[in-house]
């Protein structure tokens, strides 16, 4: 077992809740002392947890951390989404701008590598690769089954936890950046070591919470006091917050409050109870396909569709920027296709409006929405979703800036169907949030009501 968690020989009163506590009675009590058995523990913090005599410590890597900030190379955080619980009110925003003064790249959630592993397990089981599979993103539920249940190890599937997984994806993307998990458990410490190379460092959110606290005091971070008092602005106490144009960084939260205008074009909601404004004007870019954008999403755009090609897939755009004219043109033409069908008018317009937005109504008109297929399944249906482009452009667009605009299961807030295909441009700092949160559009801006 690693040193991750440690005796303070001075501070233990022999007061045994450790070794009632503990799960698998991996504490033996020799010598007027409590004492950890490595080879049986497996990491579960426990006795630390319930220890009243602070006899039980994790060791800190802060010094770790702070020599691989100091060493040149960029330092990216992968962090646990449970840190909302332990600073209650901040958002991930807030987070990584505080992160980012303390000397780190920028910071990401370990959701991403969550959905990494997610779409593995759900391979696993379509390939019914075997009969039995234990899945557990948990060292210390591993630690358990190796340390004592050893015939069921061969059930426990082969692959990486989220944080094993993010890290990895973080250091592909950018070649010699050093990684730092940080999370509420000590068993990430042992898990880090023990599957070397991957993650460099780990913290618990104590070793974060008393770094910032020290940094404060130290007069270098002016803004650290409020992600550790909770307050939800990373910039102003919250009873002294001013508006601003920006949306506030409250995770778990899908309301905007009253004192948080969000005016940024790049937000504007389009759907069927909020049309296209009337003085929306589009500076459009033409593609090397013949398809246009605005240009505030050109470059990002680009970017986006380069890297997916440089990971093997296929891309296609198959919609992007329309006039009214064609918007009326394909709206009407859904309807027609309906009333043949045997519907009455009125039983067509309604339902073509949830594939094809009536004119004034449509993402597409803004010049920020792109509809992107796989080239080898070009079809647009629900079966998009499991092509590899697809899952691609899904647990990635947010990097550039887009989100996937219409997921499954939403059709009430959004107004429209599921399209896996559909991807809207909102700037880097929201889609990174909403796609964090897992929310809409509507969700992010507190516009649920219609």
């Amino acid at each position: 077992m690693s040193t991750c968690l440690t005796l303070k020989k001075s501070n233990c009163k022999n007061c045994y809740k450790c070794i009632r506590h503990c799960p698998v009675k991996s504490i033996r009590f020799s010598g007027n002392q409590a004492h950890i058995i490595g080879n049986e523990c497996i990491l579960c913090g426990q006795c630390f947890v319930v220890c009243p005599q602070n006899a039980k410590e994790i060791t800190s890597e802060v010094e770790k951390v702070k020599v691989l900030l100091a060493s040149g190379d960029p330092v990216y955080v992968s962090l646990a989404p449970s840190f909302v619980a332990n600073y209650d009110g901040v958002g991930i925003g807030a987070m990584r701008r505080a992160l980012q003064k303390l000397g780190f790249t920028d910071a990401e959630e370990t959701a991403v590598g969550a959905t990494m592993v997610k779409r593995e397990y759900e391979r696993m089981l379509a390939e019914e690769e075997h009969d039995i599979i234990i899945t557990s993103c948990c060292h210390s539920v591993n630690l358990l089954i190796q340390k004592y249940f050893p015939t069921e190890l061969q059930y426990l599937a082969k692959v990486l936890s989220p944080m094993q997984a993010h890290c990895t994806d973080i250091k592909r993307r950018h070649p010699n950046a050093k990684t730092v998990f940080i999370g509420p458990c000590v068993a990430k410490k042992d898990e880090a070591e023990y599957y070397e190379g991957i993650v460099d460092a780990v913290l618990t959110f104590e070793e974060l919470t008393e770094w910032l606290a020290a940094v404060l005091l130290a007069g270098i971070i002016v803004g650290a006091i409020f992600i550790i008092k909770g307050c939800k602005k990373d910039d102003a106490p919250a009873d002294d917050a001013q508006n601003t144009n920006q949306p506030v960084d409250n995770v778990g939260d899908t309301t905007t409050p009253d004192n948080v205008i969000v005016d940024d074009e790049l937000l504007t909601l389009v759907n069927p109870w909020n049309p296209l404004p009337d003085d929306w004007t589009v500076d459009l870019v033409t593609l090397d396909d013949g398809h246009r954008v605005d240009s505030r999403c050109y470059e990002a755009y680009m970017e986006m569709i380069n890297a997916c090609k440089a990971a093997g897939y296929s891309p296609v755009n198959c919609s992007s920027y329309r006039a009214q004219e064609t918007q009326q043109s394909l709206y009407d033409n859904k309807v027609q296709r309906l009333i043949s069908s045997g519907m009455s008018e009125d039983e067509a317009k309604a339902e073509a409006a949830k594939a094809v937005a009536i004119p004034g109504t449509s993402e597409h008109q803004l010049g920020l929405a792109v509809d992107l297929v796989d080239a080898n399944m070009q079809d647009l249906t629900s079966a998009q979703e499991s092509t590899e482009t697809q899952k691609w452009l899904m647990a990635n667009s947010w990097r550039y800036g887009f989100i996937h605009r219409y997921p499954n299961g939403k059709t009430d807030i959004t107004g429209i169907i599921y399209e896996p295909w559909h991807y809207r441009y909102v700037g880097k700092d929201a889609a990174q949030e909403i796609f964090n949160r897992d929310i809409t559009l509507e969700e992010y801006l507190g516009k649920t009501e219609h």
